[in-house]
């Protein structure tokens, strides 16, 4: 029976839903920038895709944590406000958004211009805290999800040696969970390092140098996601995004004898790390502005993993009521059913950024 007939048969004999589904686990550091990933994403995919049909907006979700609509206006409204000063001082003194120690859902739908809106994108953010205190939730949440993207905050992985990165980025922490949680994987993961706040680095052309760092500070994590037991299931990406673009870091603030000034950060598993108490960042020019850059590159990769991983299912013939397949078929579903759909998202996708400005494949390739 040819695959698009064994989809059709699965789905008639299961619960139907509205619009297919693919979920996002988004993890890091409070205040590392991870709600900045979806505020520009939302407000820049729109105007960097309109060669494409394929358009993105927003939903109200179910959940009493989701602050998609109005929410993602506003974040956008405070993001420019950081450059209210940028023609009279050099020093970036507005506040951006601030650190969130609640979950955090985003719901956004894609489809193509012109027809209904077909697929729902969920995005959860979740505080570096709940790997520890909410394990279980978080990993159920995992578990259904098609990605996974890890925050990273770059001044704290690149300067004073990485002296601060553990404290702040939580690379033991991040690397346990998904090693625990990937133990027993059944179902295909593309996992998305995203260096944030990396805008001085690319001004001074030393992407490569952060790409370099992240490998190195995640390599326990990397091997892991490369080894004989997951390489079939796992694309790993390290995937730079420029949030604000024109704003780049200048340094931790320091003390009369020039001693970076911390504080102190307690984990609920009781653990204690000291970080810089005051990061600070400047314009990068006069009447610097508001440019985000690469922001569209996580829905870039995650739709061309699925693309792929459609067209894997499609030429095996490999239907099944279990794993993976259940959780997309009524995404894969639509791809016989909507051609036109199919060619917007692979279109898309091809956008994807390869081999410049510390974008770099790490294992998997071919499931992206």
């Amino acid at each position: 029976m040819p695959i698009f007939n064994k989809i059709k048969q699965f789905i008639s004999g299961s619960s139907k839903q509205e619009n297919a589904k693919m979920q996002v686990c988004m993890m890091g550091a409070r205040g590392v920038g991870k709600t900045s990933i979806l505020t520009s994403m939302f407000n820049n995919l729109n105007e960097v895709n309109s060669t494409s049909e394929l358009y993105l907006t927003t939903f109200k979700g179910e959940s009493e944590f989701d602050m998609t609509e109005d929410a993602i206006l506003k974040k956008k409204d405070e993001l420019q406000k950081m450059f209210s000063e940028s023609g009279t001082s050099d020093v970036v003194t507005t506040a951006g958004i601030q650190a969130s120690m609640e979950e955090r859902d985003y719901n956004f739908q894609f489809g193509v211009k012109g027809k209904n809106v077909r697929i729902d994108l969920v995005v959860k953010d979740y505080p570096g805290e709940f790997i520890i205190s909410e394990t279980e939730k978080v990993r159920e949440f995992v578990d259904n999800s098609n990605a996974i993207i890890i925050a990273i905050d770059t001044p704290h992985l690149m300067e004073e040696n990485g002296r601060y990165n553990e404290a702040k980025n939580t690379v033991s922490i991040v690397t346990k969970f998904i090693k625990d949680a990937f133990s027993n994987l059944e179902s295909d993961k593309l996992v998305l390092f995203v260096p944030l706040k990396c805008e001085k680095y690319n001004k001074e052309g030393r992407m490569d140098e952060v790409t370099d760092a992240v490998i190195k500070a995640y390599s326990e994590l990397i091997e892991f996601l490369g080894g004989a037991q997951l390489k079939t299931h796992v694309a790993a990406v390290v995937t730079p995004i420029f949030t604000v673009g024109e704003i780049i870091f200048r340094g931790f603030k320091t003390d009369e004898n020039g001693e970076i000034i911390t504080t102190e950060m307690v984990w609920p598993n009781g653990e204690c790390e000291k970080i810089p108490m005051s990061p600070e960042y400047i314009y990068s020019k006069k009447n610097a502005e508001y440019k985000p850059m690469y922001c569209e590159q996580p829905l870039c990769y995650l739709l061309s993993f699925i693309t792929k991983l459609y067209h894997r299912e499609s030429s095996t013939g490999a239907a099944s009521s279990t794993g993976f397949f259940a959780k997309m078929a009524a995404l894969f579903k639509l791809f016989p059913d909507d051609p036109g759909l199919l060619m917007a998202i692979s279109k898309f996708s091809r956008k994807k950024v390869m081999d410049k400005d510390g974008y770099r494949i790490i294992c998997g390739g071919y499931l992206v």
